[in-house]
């Protein structure tokens, strides 16, 4: 709703400036006589009364948009409020409540297409305390990898198992490990069992897998330093040390599982999100972690495709791209970049997160080299 109010915005003011450059353009053009004069009055008035009423339309709507906003944020703000003192009361730990919440979770939000902010409200209570986030993340997991339910259901579950651990300020270092372990040893498992049967990357087959690995590479971008080993004479806020001329020890089995699941027949760096994979790529290199750029190099030259035969079907084989090949568009073939817990706008009830959200931070030495390139680049 905030994107979509913003895009309103910005259609408003172009069209407005459009219409006044013409009005513009035009006087001048009188003012040196380069128009005849009008002969019919009433089609001027007729097409100002039209432009009138198309940006009154445009307004209205804007205020609607406003207004549903506004709405969104008062009842949100009131259901922080209202469910507050259930795990703030001291004689209870809140689990009962909770775990009604995560029924409506299950049951209502996480069904709901991209939905934009009621989760926060699990968000935020699920780190009142070490239990409650444990409770959340597990249940996440759970239905991301439960055969039973939907291919899509398990998609977005995923999505929700990354976006929180990497959005979660109140979860510690070991909790981050422990379920980038877990969804880690899901996904090896699930790689042993069916890589037998993968001819190469299918989204549509194999949805499931590729949602839970870019789920691990977002965590991996937002939350590395907790994968990191310290030793007790480092300081954990200098970065620079992860850069220094000894390799840099991450958790055992870390590199291992996330190498097994990149370079497997699923190929999951063609099919992921491109914003996640080329962000991770570059952290990772820039971390001596994982080299994947050949990967990703070599994937641009294959294109996924779906084909039907009367003998034969093969779902989005990559075929390697020649000068007889049209390009296509493959974003339909890719795996969708929702991640429910990204920035909340809200101007109200965002004071509910403060201190509790995780911000994007970026990387000494990696995004400075791009800001200096961006500069070198102006200066040309």
């Amino acid at each position: 709703m905030d994107d979509l109010e913003d895009d309103v915005k910005e259609t408003l003011v172009v069209e407005d400036d459009t219409q006044h450059g013409e009005e513009w353009r035009m006087a001048g053009a009188r003012g040196n006589g380069e128009l005849e004069e009008e002969d019919d009055g009433d089609d001027s008035d007729t097409s100002s009364v039209d432009s009138d009423d198309s940006l009154d339309g445009e307004a209205y709507r804007l205020r609607e948009l406003r207004g549903y906003v506004e709405k969104i944020d008062c009842l949100l703000d009131l259901m922080f409020a209202y469910y507050t003192p259930f795990f703030i009361n001291q004689t209870t730990d809140g689990s009962d409540d909770f775990n009604l919440l995560l029924q409506q979770f299950s049951t209502t939000i996480v069904p709901t297409y991209r939905s934009r902010h009621t989760q926060f409200i699990l968000f935020h209570f699920a780190q009142s305390s070490p239990l409650l986030i444990d409770w959340f993340t597990g249940v996440c997991i759970a239905h991301a990898f439960d055969p039973a339910r939907p291919l899509v259901f398990r998609q977005i579950a995923a999505a929700y198992v990354g976006s929180f651990v990497a959005r979660a300020a109140n979860m510690t270092k070991e909790m981050v490990r422990e379920v980038f372990r877990i969804v880690g040893a899901n996904i090896l498992s699930f790689c042993k069992k069916e890589e037998a049967e993968c001819k190469g990357p299918d989204v549509r087959r194999f949805g499931d897998f590729y949602a839970a690995t870019q789920a691990l590479l977002y965590i991996f971008c937002f939350r590395w330093r907790e994968l990191v080993i310290d030793t007790e004479d480092q300081d954990e806020d200098d970065e620079l040390r992860y850069l220094g001329p000894d390799e840099t020890t991450w958790v055992p089995g870390i590199k291992e599982s996330l190498h097994r699941m990149i370079y497997s027949k699923f190929n999951p760096l063609k099919v992921c999100s491109p914003l996640v994979v080329n962000q991770f790529a570059r952290l990772a290199n820039h971390l001596r972690f994982l080299f994947v750029i050949p990967l990703i190099e070599s994937n641009k030259r294959l294109h996924l495709s779906y084909k039907t035969a009367s003998t034969d079907s093969t779902y989005n084989l990559p075929e390697r791209e020649t000068a007889l090949t049209s390009r296509k568009d493959e974003q339909w073939l890719e795996l969708e970049a929702y991640f429910p817990f990204d920035p909340y706008k809200l101007p109200r009830s965002k004071r509910w997160i403060e201190g509790e959200y995780v911000e994007w931070k970026g990387i000494r030495g990696l995004d400075d080299e791009d800001e200096d390139a961006d500069s070198d680049t102006d200066r040309e």
